[in-house]
């Protein structure tokens, strides 16, 4: 049985393609938008050492503006780290409103969906809550059901 990206280790996702799709199908459909965030560091180039604010920079910028933090997922869902979400807040309030990005590959589509949307999921106890086992303290994540996303809700900000 083929392994999702999510049960594989940390050194095995991170070389891996886990952001290179979603990205890749984003800059495809958004050729304006500017790479804001890190893009891919070497894992051991010291992402650890930044704070959560700085590593949790939203990966491009839009003429509009928003920042955008692009994310994909498969058919088991949506994983989000709650320090992301955190650090991803801080971003929505001291800079420019930020949205997420999202595709799915085993539907071959997109959505756009607010950061406030992502909370509002948690709010109403539409998510699992779950671990990375595979770090130093587990990083907490939210699963959210590509079911509960809400496809069609919004346009592109």
């Amino acid at each position: 049985m083929k392994q999702t990206n999510h049960s594989h280790n940390l050194a095995d996702r991170y070389s891996g393609t886990w952001g290179h799709q979603a990205e890749d199908e984003f800059m495809s459909r958004y050729p304006k938008a500017l790479r804001y965030g890190l893009d891919r560091p070497e894992l051991n180039w010291g992402v650890q050492r930044l704070s959560l604010f700085e590593r949790y920079t939203p990966d491009f910028i839009m003429s509009s503006p928003v920042l955008v933090e692009v994310q994909g997922f498969g058919k088991n869902g949506l994983r989000i780290k709650l320090e992301k979400l955190r650090a991803l807040d801080r971003w929505n309030e001291v800079a420019s409103p930020v949205w997420f990005w999202l595709y799915s590959s085993a539907r071959h589509d997109e959505l756009w969906m607010p950061l406030d949307a992502a909370w509002e999921l948690i709010d109403r106890q539409l998510v699992a809550h779950e671990n990375y086992s595979d770090t130093t303290r587990g990083k907490a994540v939210i699963r959210i059901r590509p079911s509960d996303l809400p496809w069609g809700k919004y346009d592109a900000p």
